[in-house]
């Protein structure tokens, strides 16, 4: 979902794309801990959303029917990306690409399937995957 559209359709900040395109431009808005101001830029599944003037944070979730949800959340909310891609960088040191794109150095013990909560702009704790898991599914054939 485009930025705008969260912000003018889902939380009626704006009253119109134009409203909505000037506060994202104007630095208003946070998505993951950094200033967006490009207004089609993806919000998805995980993401974390700071209304600065307002100072508000809300949480990207999927509800039972597939669409997107934002639920309330606090200023040290954290968020969970799934590893999707580990390769080897410069200088031999390892890196994680999540599902959303986003890069970071990787983790002790860190595998491709595996998940990790990210606070601080940097991975904290690894989730592994295994029977048992607690896990959800939000795309696909065993949506529910």
């Amino acid at each position: 979902t485009p930025l705008l559209s969260l912000i003018r359709d889902v939380l009626s900040y704006a009253s119109d794309a134009n409203e909505a395109e000037f506060a994202i431009r104007k630095g208003y808005i946070e998505l993951n801990g950094k200033v967006e101001k490009d207004p089609k830029q993806a919000v998805g599944y995980g993401d974390i959303l700071h209304i600065i003037p307002n100072d508000e944070y809300f949480a990207v979730k999927v509800d039972k029917q597939g669409s997107i949800a934002l639920e309330k959340a606090d200023k040290n909310a954290k968020r969970i990306g799934k590893i999707v891609r580990k390769y080897m960088g410069k200088k031999g040191k390892q890196y994680i690409q999540l599902h959303d794109g986003s890069v970071f150095e990787a983790p002790e013990g860190a595998k491709v399937n595996d998940s990790v909560v990210i606070g601080n702009g940097k991975p904290e704790k690894v989730i592994k995957l295994e029977v048992g898991t607690t896990c959800t599914v939000y795309k696909g054939r065993h949506t529910s």
